[in-house]
């Protein structure tokens, strides 16, 4: 049995699929409306995700450009509800007033194998 797209309760256009054989080790990806400057968006964002993620620190935050459009690159850990280091990698980009974006999150130990993974998905995206 392969990855199955769920959604995501209370994040209408996101989506989590799961691997199938280990449950820490996951993706998210989607889009929604948004608007304002990215940059600022995502910077409250992590205000906001401090107060639901234990131990959160950025590793990086960095403006990057995705097939044209202007993004950013938030890489980060934070301690998981099972006593382990988290870490993530979360691109988001804007296009036409929609945020898209691609999420890989697996426990830190496992970063360098998975790491590849949201390269993966952004190639694999669109727009």
């Amino acid at each position: 049995m392969g990855w199955k797209p769920e959604p995501i309760k209370n994040q209408p256009g996101s989506f989590q699929a799961t691997d199938p054989t280990r449950s820490s080790h996951y993706v998210r990806f989607g889009s929604y409306p948004a608007t304002g400057e990215i940059g600022q968006f995502r910077a409250a964002a992590e205000q906001e995700a401090k107060s639901r993620l234990p131990g959160l620190s950025r590793l990086r935050m960095e403006s990057r450009t995705v097939r044209n459009f202007e993004g950013v690159d938030w890489e980060f850990t934070w301690d998981g509800r099972d006593g382990q280091q988290r870490r993530v990698r979360a691109i988001y980009w804007r296009a036409g007033g929609i945020e898209n974006f691609v999420y890989v999150s697996v426990p830190a130990s496992d970063w360098t194998a998975w790491e590849p993974f949201a390269a993966v998905m952004l190639d694999n995206s669109t727009p």
